[in-house]
This record gives structure tokens, C-alpha cells and sequence, in this order.
């Protein structure tokens, strides 16, 4: 499979890449998808970005996503789906 070229139009359909960005535009995709991802729990971004640098085992995963799951994040979250308004996390 790594002898073949990977073709851009088939990694964005299975997943594995989000977008596929002209060079003059990637600084500009790049904030734009900064900006979405600072609206994100922080607590989830932070187990997110644990998950792809070191790629844990099963049982490191598993507690990650409890650690995420049992917060007062996910409780803000909810709440402000509830609510209708954005919400204020605060990484606890």
C-alpha cells in the first residue's frame, strides 16, 4: 500500500484527512480551523491530542475519555445545548 501514491480525494473520503486546501489558501484553512477547534472543550482537545501523539493502549484510552466524560466541561456542555447559548468551559 505505501508504494502507491495516496490520492488526496481518497483520504478525504475515508476519513483520514479533513480537507484538501489549495497552497495560496492553507495559512487562512488553518486558522479558520483553529478558530473551531479553541471553541472546543478544553479538556477534550487536550485528551485528543494525547490520543494521536501517543497513540495509548486500549486501557489509557478508556480512561482518558472517563477523565473527559465525568467533567464539569461536559456538564457546561450539555447545559449550554440545553440553553442554546455557547458554552464557557474551563478544563476541569
Amino acid at each position: 500500500y505505501l508504494d502507491t501514491e495516496l490520492q488526496g480525494e481518497r483520504l478525504t473520503g475515508n476519513g483520514f484527512i479533513q480537507a484538501i486546501t489549495d497552497p495560496a489558501e492553507l495559512a487562512a484553512e488553518a486558522l479558520t480551523i483553529a478558530k473551531r477547534v479553541a471553541l472546543l472543550a478544553p479538556l477534550a482537545v487536550a485528551g485528543m491530542k494525547q490520543l494521536v501523539r501517543e497513540a495509548p493502549d486500549d486501557a489509557a484510552m478508556t480512561e482518558a475519555i472517563h477523565g473527559c466524560a465525568h467533567s464539569e466541561d461536559v456538564r457546561e456542555g450539555l447545559a449550554a445545548m440545553r440553553e442554546k447559548r455557547v458554552a464557557k468551559f474551563s478544563g476541569r
